[in-house]
């Protein structure tokens, strides 16, 4: 239940939603402008253990959105959820190692609610250029007492000539914080880019550049350097308003200090089709 009619200057939700931070976390998949997520998606938002399982962060509680009257644009969004649910994997995660371990879903009470909070600015330049600024914290600690911090910023730049999209530059950088009694703290930093050009209304081509890494990755007792990155070209071609398609090749790579690098290459094809009137979606 929502509206952005009833408290002027305002949006609201009660139920259960994407969680407002971020840029990827607030679109289901099929508008994301790439086909999979990007490392730092998937296992900040998500704990799905595959590419095609990730979407984003789902919860239940209350988001109140509020457009603060300034001479300039300053959006604050802030959400409470009860914390049971953190993805549409429906399971919960925690880092052991570089190599993560995941937990079966688990109802137990988390021992305080999730909170976030998302401060978003927008820029509007001349020739149909917009940049879309958004500051975010996110807060949760599980049944087990392991607390998850994360800030993040996310940007996103578009310019348009009329009905084309010229060029979309879209970009979010998160770490994570994971503080633990008996394991310890684990820091983990991950990012992603895209740039995309647009040669007509409906041919587009991007390439997302990815990069992950634990901080504070040991092995028996000593740090250890790691970075996963990957490489994504993607085509787009929208055929009509109601449909698109989308090939992409992935390379990713996980290197780890002292271990041979472990390589990852796809090719994926999406084709996304909507039935009926849609509404128009935000910047």
């Amino acid at each position: 239940v929502g509206s952005s009619k009833l408290i002027p200057r305002s949006r609201f939700r009660l139920g259960k939603f994407l969680l407002g931070v971020g840029r990827l976390n607030q679109f289901h998949r099929h508008d994301w402008p790439f086909i999979t997520a990007p490392k730092v998606q998937r296992d900040f938002f998500n704990f799905g253990n595959s590419p095609y399982d990730a979407e984003s962060a789902i919860d239940t509680g209350v988001e109140y959105s509020v457009l603060i009257p300034l001479p300039f644009y300053f959006d604050l969004t802030v959400g409470v959820t009860n914390g049971y649910e953190f993805g549409h994997s429906h399971a919960e995660a925690h880092e052991h190692d570089h190599d993560h371990e995941h937990d079966h879903p688990t109802s137990k009470r988390p021992q305080s609610p999730l909170y976030y909070v998302r401060p978003a600015f927008y820029l509007d330049f001349d020739d149909g250029a917009g940049l879309l600024v958004g500051l975010n914290y996110l807060n949760r600690k599980d049944h087990s007492g392991i607390e998850m911090a994360l800030t993040g910023v996310d940007a996103t730049y578009k310019i348009r000539d009329g009905r084309r999209l010229k060029w979309l530059l879209q970009s979010e950088v998160w770490h994570r914080a994971l503080h633990q009694t008996t394991e310890g703290d684990v820091s983990t930093l991950g990012a992603y880019f895209y740039p995309q050009y647009g040669w007509s209304e409906n041919t587009l081509f991007g390439v997302r550049f990815d990069a992950y890494s634990q901080l504070t990755y040991a092995v028996e007792g000593e740090k250890k350097k790691n970075l996963d990155y990957a490489i994504v070209p993607t085509f787009t071609y929208k055929p009509s308003e109601f449909s698109r398609l989308r090939l992409a090749y992935t390379h990713d790579v996980n290197t780890t200090e002292g271990d041979a690098d472990r390589n990852d290459r796809r090719i994926e094809f999406q084709f996304v089709y909507f039935l009926g009137a849609h509404p128009a979606h935000d910047f």
